[in-house]
């Protein structure tokens, strides 16, 4: 349990009941796997989203159009193009919420983001757009087609979504001019996902809020016994291995409070009638959603560090006096020294977003910690050396209270 009282996911009592399912010797093992669940509210997915769209937004020179990524049909445009040559786009853009399927009654992560958009559209007119279709984008001469998601798993939607738009005539010509940009914001990635989307042909610049945590690279050692743990207890094992671990195999460990992706290992999402009950039932993240929220407690930030080999650092007093930027900016300074020092991989390793690590790099900086290259410098070491050396001072036993009356513990002749 975290200092406000909150505890952790494998401590609520459906995660009680779904241990349970396990052989008693692999308990310990699925506890585990679910305390490296990254869980975000609502607050941190829109909040994180708002930052990141605020800091992109300050590289571009002009209006930026904002669209809620969605699951579109393969081959279809985003815009309607006239049927005369040449093939101009024009018309309204993308409604706000447009599900696929046709009875479908619900609504995914696009029905926060659609909210979002008008927010930042209503709050700044003049910068931001929401789904604005062609003739918006030549009056206001708009610069940057911005994607907006919770996830980017494999990268398959939103790829198909970048096809949508580039499929369109004018869009194509607009970017191939320079008058157009593509940008797709997410609050969190897999790697290959990312990979994917970046190749788009309208080569789109993709940032995050915060990596995702998968399996792949969360447990050391004992990632292989995780991986067995996945497939064995897989309620749906047929076919290929791989999609026991979720999706394309992806292993994510990350889930919304509006639900979980469908790329997290199947035994937590997929259920078996009378054999196996999932912790997030059809992706429904209800029953959990009291713990969600980032964890920034001091015994989780010491794991971390072990992690990362400063076993003497995550084990200090240090850890438990310091405030929690303190403990932040160590920890950051910490990753950058191990390496590599990109802001995905501290970021990873430290638990905190993409934006605060270059936030706290900044601070490190002007203290003289790191240099312009991010390489901690001796002063930077030396901290990291004096917080491993450093030690609480002990408590003194308090003086007997002189108001107290004295009794002599034994007599002696006179």
């Amino acid at each position: 349990m975290d200092p406000t009282g909150r505890p952790k996911l494998s401590e609520t009592d459906a995660a009680i009941r779904w241990i349970r399912q396990f052989k008693l010797d692999d308990q310990r093992l699925a506890t585990a796997l679910l305390d490296e669940m990254r869980l975000v509210t609502h607050a941190e997915l829109i909040d994180g989203l708002r930052t990141l769209v605020a800091i992109r937004s300050e590289s571009i020179d002009g209006p930026v159009g904002l669209y809620a990524e969605r699951e579109v049909v393969w081959n279809q445009r985003l815009f309607k193009e006239s049927n005369k040559v040449p093939r101009r786009a024009t018309g309204q853009g993308p409604k706000l919420i447009n599900p696929l399927r046709m009875n479908s009654r619900h609504v995914g992560s696009e029905g926060i983001v659609a909210s979002l958009i008008t927010e930042l559209s209503r709050e700044n007119p003049d910068k931001y757009y929401s789904h604005p279709g062609p003739d918006a984008i030549r009056k206001a001469n708009i610069r940057s087609f911005t994607i907006l998601t919770d996830f980017i798993g494999s990268g398959n939607q939103m790829s198909h979504y970048l096809d949508s738009a580039w499929r369109v005539r004018s869009v194509k010509s607009w970017h191939s001019f320079g008058w157009l940009r593509f940008d797709v914001i997410a609050y969190s990635c897999m790697g290959a996902g990312r990979r994917r989307v970046e190749t788009h042909p309208s080569r789109p610049n993709v940032s995050m809020v915060t990596p995702c945590p998968n399996v792949a690279e969360s447990f050391g050692c004992k990632t292989q016994e995780v991986m067995r743990l996945c497939r064995y207890y897989d309620p749906n094992r047929s076919g290929d291995p791989a999609d026991s671990m979720g999706y394309d195999g992806a292993g994510a460990l990350i889930a919304f409070a509006h639900g979980c992706p469908n790329n997290v290992p199947r035994l937590l999402h997929k259920s078996k009638k009378d054999a196996w009950r999932a912790l997030f039932p059809a992706r429904v993240t209800a029953g959990t959603r009291e713990v969600f929220g980032d964890r920034r407690d001091a015994s989780t930030l010491a794991m971390r560090l072990q992690r990362l080999g400063e076993n003497r650092l995550g084990t200090g007093d240090w850890i438990r006096r310091a405030g929690a930027s303190g403990r932040n900016l160590i920890a950051v300074l910490a990753a950058v020294r191990k390496g590599p020092r990109l802001d995905d991989v501290v970021a990873s390793r430290t638990g905190l977003t993409v934006p605060e690590v270059r936030l706290y790099v900044g601070q490190a900086e002007a203290f003289g910690w790191v240099d312009s290259r991010r390489r901690a410098t001796d002063a930077g070491l030396a901290v990291l050396a004096s917080m491993r050396a450093y030690q609480a001072p002990k408590k003194l036993p308090l003086p007997p209270d002189p108001d107290e009356p004295y009794y002599p513990g034994s007599l002696r002749a006179p």
